[in-house]
């Protein structure tokens, strides 16, 4: 068998390990909103930001049904604001990043906690 095509058929160690590296920070960037790396179409990489960032609201207010009674049509836009702020959590659970979420609003208080929805708010915040 030719040299080249063995190289390219069976990849070393050090080249998956590169791949790998390369792939995980393309994902990171992807993630976390970052410019495209060289080589990269820029408007392909913006509009998968895009598409992540919708999927990422789409599963907060899902993982979160309270927010949408509590926060009404403001909800999206807020959802937007945080996601623009606030990086994913490491491991992408909706439910870690709609608390994330609700302690952001808290910070910004812009949480209004009505009587209603106070007592499902404890009990997922643990608040007093």
């Amino acid at each position: 068998m030719h040299k080249t095509l063995q190289t390219t058929m069976n990849p070393s160690a050090q080249d998956e390990q590169t791949l790998k590296i390369a792939l995980d920070t393309m994902v990171r960037g992807l993630v976390h909103g970052e410019e495209s790396p060289d080589g990269f179409n820029a408007r392909f990489w913006q509009a998968t930001i895009r598409s992540l960032r919708a999927k990422r609201i789409k599963q907060l207010s899902r993982a979160w049904p309270i927010l949408n009674k509590e926060l009404k049509e403001d909800l999206y836009p807020l959802l937007e604001d945080y996601c623009h702020e606030c990086k994913l959590p490491a491991d992408g659970n909706p439910l870690a990043d709609g608390l994330n979420f609700v302690k952001w609003l808290a910070s910004k208080n812009l949480l209004t906690r009505s009587e209603e929805h106070t007592s499902e708010l404890q009990s997922r915040l643990h608040l007093v």
